[in-house]
């Protein structure tokens, strides 16, 4: 084959179905959507710690997984509804893990977090303009979880 063929070519997809009543758009839209759930399957296995299960009884293994599975949704919701699909999966966990605070015992509290390049997203998106401050009050912290709204109004 020529070069200037296959370098032309580098960026065209061939998709084989047997879905012959769909239009061609819905079979790509469908197809490309397909990695969201491979990502599901990914996060809960890897990151929501799915496998290995150690458990012995039916009802445990099922509260393990319904635990595992309600998490995944928990975190689809702030990843959709909170933060519009301008954050990652991968990220929210990470500043999860990670977001650390210490009560000082006189309604002020002290970041401990580590990772300030999510820490510097999230200030972003939110438009919380101390999440990474070294002192917080109680009334910021407070704020953190107050402003946090699962849906629009």
């Amino acid at each position: 084959m020529n070069l200037e063929i296959v370098l032309n070519m580098q960026y065209i997809n061939l998709l084989v179905t047997s879905e012959i009543d769909m239009e061609p758009l819905q079979v790509y839209k469908t197809y490309h959507s397909l990695w969201k759930i491979e990502e599901s399957f990914r996060l809960t296995k890897s990151y929501l710690d799915a496998r290995p299960v150690y458990l012995q009884k039916k009802e445990t293994i099922y509260g393990h997984f319904l635990i595992c599975y309600l998490s995944l949704f928990l975190l689809r919701v702030l990843e959709i509804k909170c933060f519009k699909n301008k954050i990652n999966s991968y990220d929210l966990i990470n500043f999860m893990r990670d977001f650390r605070v210490v009560n000082k015992g006189d309604n002020t509290y002290i970041n401990i977090s580590r990772d300030q390049a999510i820490n510097e997203k999230i200030k972003k998106l939110v438009g919380f303009s101390n999440l990474d401050a070294l002192y917080l009050n109680k009334a910021e912290v407070d704020n953190f979880f107050q402003n946090c709204m699962l849906l629009d109004t």
